[in-house]
């Protein structure tokens, strides 16, 4: 019998605590992230996935690591570098001109485009997995180092410059404090 079946045919509160993203995400229900014994952030475990109050929350539930960078909002643009930058989505165009910490997660930063609304990335690969149906490359973007998690099988040798494609619309915004911003 698995453990979520077993809780809920209790009918009692059952308090689980793990480390581990997935294992939150499989029992459902609530979830509280801590952050040095304190809850950061308390409420569905789905919503918490989707839409992280805090950038305390959007890491706790990224396996591999969420990707993060600052990057400059400018008029109509964030800007990760002056030479790669993109238009802000709408619900963030009327965003103060400022300092921004962006969240990618790996699955919205990919080998090859999968729509209009990517941006292309120079990535220098530091390591190259493939496990089964999935890769996973780990890089320097931009002078950031971050982890792309793409579906087939992609080899690529270390030191090699690839392509990667970052989601703009997927991208999650917070302040300086690391609350996320809405949009």
């Amino acid at each position: 019998m698995n453990l979520p079946k077993l809780f809920q045919d209790t009918g009692a509160t059952v308090v689980y605590a793990t480390s581990e993203p997935l294992e939150a995400l499989m029992f459902g229900g609530y979830t509280a992230t801590l952050k040095e014994g304190r809850v950061v952030e308390y409420g569905p475990t789905v919503e918490l996935y989707r839409a992280p109050g805090s950038l305390v929350s959007a890491r706790v539930f990224s396996d591999p690591p969420i990707n993060t960078a600052q990057v400059q909002k400018r008029g109509a643009n964030f800007f990760l570098t002056e030479s790669v930058y993109w238009t802000a989505p709408a619900g963030y165009r009327d965003l103060a001109n400022g300092n921004y910490t962006v969240g990618v997660r790996p699955h919205h930063l990919t080998i090859g485009a999968r729509d209009e609304d990517s941006v292309k990335l120079r990535a220098q690969v530091l390591v190259a997995e493939i496990s089964g149906s999935e890769s996973v490359v780990h890089a320097d973007v931009e002078g950031n180092l971050w982890v792309s998690e793409s579906h087939g099988i992609h080899p690529f040798e270390v030191g090699e410059v690839a392509e990667l494609f970052l989601n703009v619309k997927r991208c999650l915004y917070f302040d300086q404090d690391g609350s996320l911003i809405n949009h």
